[in-house]
């Protein structure tokens, strides 16, 4: 895919990157990673670390096709890792990053291979699979527990902002993707839908606000996301590390179940309850369901150039706009 936000650096870029954070390093050696649609990914080694192993990532270029939350992606990331790592939740390690921008205009952050296998790309036997996501199931329940005063996406939280009530944070996400759909793109919304989508936040706040722990969500849960260790470590696979929480935000945990992307029987067994089926809590994950698949039309048309998939987004995004009339 063209993705209008990713450009390859130059090599003057790289050593740039490469040589703040290994100063000591007289020459290395990058492999670059396929399937990254935001970040450009490397892995990275040196003959002055041997045996040592490194991803470096890159963040986008032409900031001004990202939503305002995107800015602070890096710095999500990394507070996730170490709040992961704490909950005993198998993930990242970061080695350097630098979101100020001291270097280039890019904010770019370096962590520690993972020897593993995507979840997407593994062959298992089902037991085995069901095993799995069961274990996907138990430490995004664990990933809950992680919290913080604040409501919204981390990335905000962490660089002085963040939301008092849940439909604060729900009212500033549709508020600023329609803001980026009036400015960016013609003939998708009209203004009318748009007004209406950003109203859903003061109809339902009540029943949003009924929401008052601000609980970590990953944001990203899918597949490619989950790490398993590689056939020849073990004879069955366990879960090496779950990545890129970059777009996490502190809410209610059914935000991350309305996804659906990881969600099946066994991830349920392991996470321990399903969603609740009362009348409010349909009409949050109604609301829930149609921000991924707005956030995600937004992507495919201005960051990906790819229209066809955000008009398929967008239908399916309205028939839950008719079910919260």
């Amino acid at each position: 895919m063209d993705a209008k936000i990713v450009r390859v650096p130059e090599p003057a870029e790289l050593d740039r990157m490469v040589y703040a954070a290994f100063p000591s390093w007289k020459s290395y050696r990058t492999v670059m990673l396929k399937g990254g649609l935001f970040n450009t990914t490397y892995t990275l080694e040196s003959d002055d670390a041997p045996g040592e192993k490194y991803v470096l990532r890159v963040g986008p270029v032409r900031r001004e096709l990202l939503l305002p939350y995107e800015m602070y992606l890096m710095d999500a990331e990394c507070w996730a890792y170490e709040k992961m790592a704490e909950a005993g939740i198998p993930t990242s390690t970061v080695v350097h990053k630098d979101t100020a921008k001291t270097l280039l205009d890019r904010d770019f952050m370096i962590v520690k291979f993972i020897e593993s296998v995507q979840l997407n790309r593994s062959e298992m036997s089902e037991a085995d699979r069901y095993e799995v996501f069961r274990e996907v199931g138990r430490l995004c329940r664990k990933m809950n527990d992680i919290r913080t005063e604040k409501f919204g996406r981390v990335g905000y939280i962490l660089n002085g902002g963040g939301y008092d009530t849940w439909s604060a944070y729900i009212k500033s996400e549709l508020s600023e993707w329609a803001d980026k759909i009036r400015e960016q793109t013609t003939d998708y919304y009209t203004e009318e839908e748009l007004c209406e989508i950003v109203s859903l936040a003061d109809r339902y706040r009540d029943i949003l606000d009924e929401i008052t722990e601000p609980c970590f969500n990953h944001c990203d849960m899918w597949s490619l996301n989950v790490l398993l260790t590689p056939p020849a470590q073990s004879e069955k696979p366990g879960i090496a590390a779950i990545i890129d929480p970059d777009r996490c935000c502190m809410g209610d945990p059914d935000f991350e179940l309305s996804s659906g992307w990881m969600m099946n029987d066994a991830f349920y067994d392991g996470y321990g309850r399903r969603m609740a089926e009362d009348a409010h809590t349909v009409i949050r994950t109604n609301i829930y369901k149609m921000i991924f698949l707005l956030l995600n039309g937004y992507f495919m048309r201005t960051q990906y150039d790819d229209p066809a998939p955000s008009m398929s987004d967008k239908e399916r995004a309205m028939k839950y706009l008719e079910a919260l009339r």
